[in-house]
């Protein structure tokens, strides 16, 4: 009897019982909570080395993908007077995210246990094209969404397909999430920030360099503006855009040349904007990069200022082609992740240099090629530490833990689907000891999806306090201690805010470049760090009460100073520093 092999959780569960089944990855098990999580029965990356083949399989097929698109679309349009590096910026963030979603799907096809399969397929696996990138990546936890991508990536290699009745709907309709803000009060929001930079702005000559694009608070915009900064308002990007509907016969000609499975899952979720309205996104943009200044030299970006929005994607592209050096500035803790090809791709080779927190090389990385680097303050940690108040001590211990989608966004997602068992596991463990030590608090992520996980929390650790609005930030200074499962920017933050902390998480799926791996040891050394959760759980019933002079230990205080100088860099000098750079030559 053939092997069913399911690319989704079924809706009738009762079809498992029928004949062997082989789930094709985490996601397509029924979930009925964390207590109720198994270990894969097969995985794609047993090593931290196979995920990083995977990864720069990823980057080599992003830049396939790139290349071809650049080539194809401007000439298809008539607007073929721009090189092939202005497209490269535009395209970068949907070809990583496309190339990503493929080669994940091709390892694990690869990896399957030997056997003789049918391949499970749902009904009415059409998708609709997305409007925007935005759109795009809204949608790309949809179940159904994956579901599709991976039948076109499955269904040549099967020669035989069983229709399997997942869902009944009439194919997946991209669409953004709803806002949390009423559209007036976002209006007004974005109006009067606007209104904020143009005043201010006004009030200072320009040095001919343009900081814009970038998320800011009114802060912020005082900060750069009184550095002689052009500060573009966010309403120059809210422009109007016009609906578009898909032209089947151009997406049929944009991709005929690219090979499978990318020709069809290109035609059928490259963006609206970025071909049937990409002349209109190309005239509406030109009209924005008027307001800048013809003389400037450089522009600093957010990496979403050209990934995410359209019309400052493309104002990138065009400053960028009228001579601007895009220096991308770095907006996270994530940066030393061993696999990460959306980091690498957009910021360490589409932009021209990359500002960031510290560091000073896209280290250990010979097979990738990536752009220079600007070690420089981070203007986020320095407001950081700078509005750190000494708060009442609420919790014992402050927990951060973080959860993913339960389909795979990156190749480098600290939660990655197929270590979802082990991770949860790690957490319980954490949570037996620290619900025993009142009173103690979790700050969940922002996004459960999927996992339930504050229900698992309050039906099993019933002492912990659950935190799930705000930053973790606005929480750690009521703590005596924080404990953090992840590596990501918070580990940053509580380096920049010298804030007492242990953290522990799994070095296999948690792949770090070799440089970052030997700070880990030294961490690890002092205490700090621990790769097994029940051994960080030993050491801290060994603190005891005097948390503030554990953490105050020459040894321990010196390691902590060296690694927040080299990822988390926020001296008394940051505004100076900046300025300096701002007017470089």
């Amino acid at each position: 009897m053939k092997t069913l092999l399911l690319i989704g959780e079924p809706k009738e569960t009762n079809m498992l019982s029928n004949g062997p089944v082989e789930f094709f990855a985490p996601w397509a098990k029924p979930f009925k909570g964390i207590d109720q999580l198994t270990p894969p029965s097969f995985g794609p990356y047993p090593n931290p080395e196979e995920l990083y083949k995977t990864f720069l399989k990823t980057i080599n097929s992003a830049q396939y993908l790139a290349d071809v698109l650049s080539d194809v679309v401007p000439s298809t349009l008539g607007i073929s007077e721009y090189p092939k590096s202005f497209w490269k910026y535009f395209f970068c963030r949907y070809v990583i995210l496309t190339a990503g979603f493929v080669e994940d799907t091709m390892k694990r096809l690869k990896s399957l246990p030997e056997d003789d399969y049918v391949l499970g397929r749902p009904v009415n696996t059409e998708i609709s094209c997305p409007a925007t990138i935005e759109v795009f990546l809204d949608t790309i936890d949809d179940p159904d969404f994956r579901r599709a991508i991976i039948d076109v990536c499955l269904k040549s290699e099967f020669s035989e397909h069983k229709r399997i009745d997942y869902y009944s709907r009439r194919g997946i309709r991209l669409r953004s999430k709803k806002r949390k803000l009423y559209p007036f009060l976002r209006g007004m929001y974005y109006f009067a920030k606007g209104c904020a930079g143009n005043i201010i702005s006004s009030f200072v000559p320009s040095h001919g360099i343009a900081m814009g694009l970038v998320r800011h608070s009114f802060y912020d915009v005082l900060f750069y503006s009184y550095s002689g900064i052009f500060v573009p308002a966010e309403r120059l990007f809210q422009k109007k855009i016009p609906d578009f509907e898909p032209d089947w016969d151009l997406r049929e000609k944009i991709t005929e040349n690219l090979s499978p499975p990318f020709k069809e899952i290109v035609k059928f979720t490259l963006p609206l904007t970025d071909l049937e309205g990409l002349r209109d996104v190309l005239k509406i943009s030109k009209t924005i990069v008027e307001r800048f200044p013809e003389n400037g030299k450089r522009l600093y970006v957010n990496p979403r200022a050209f990934t995410n929005r359209v019309l400052s994607r493309m104002a990138v592209c065009l400053l960028s082609h009228a001579g601007y050096e895009v220096v991308s500035i770095q907006h996270g803790g994530a940066c030393h992740y061993q696999a990460q090809p959306g980091l690498i791709f957009t910021e360490g080779i589409v932009a021209d240099a990359v500002a960031t927190w510290g560091w000073k090389e896209w280290d250990e990385r010979p097979q990738i090629k990536t752009n220079k680097v600007i070690p420089m303050p981070s203007i986020y940690l320095y407001r950081l530490r700078k509005s750190m108040v000494n708060k009442k001590k609420k919790w014992k211990a402050l927990l951060a833990v973080y959860t993913e989608g339960r389909y795979p966004k990156w190749i480098y997602d600290p939660i990655w689907p197929d270590m979802a068992f082990d991770y949860f596991s790690r957490q319980k463990v954490l949570f037996n000891y620290f619900n025993q030590l009142k009173p103690s608090a979790v700050k969940l992520y922002h996004d459960d999806d999927g996992w339930e996980q504050d229900k698992w929390i309050k039906e099993n650790f019933k002492n912990l306090t659950i935190l799930s609005s705000g930053k973790f930030v606005k929480y750690a200074d009521e703590a005596q201690i924080c404990i953090v499962d992840y590596c990501s920017t918070v580990f940053v933050e509580m380096l920049a805010r010298n804030k007492p902390f242990i953290c522990t998480w799994s070095r296999k799926w948690f792949s770090s470049t070799p440089g970052f791996e030997q700070d880990l040891d030294k961490l690890s050394n002092v205490g700090i760090f621990y790769a097994d959760p029940e051994d960080l759980v030993k050491q801290f019933s060994l603190i005891g009460n005097d948390i503030e002079g554990w953490w105050n230990e020459p040894e321990r205080k010196k390691i902590v100073s060296e690694l927040a100088r080299k990822d988390a860099y926020c001296p008394d000098d940051t505004r100076k520093q900046w300025r300096k750079e701002f007017c470089r030559p």
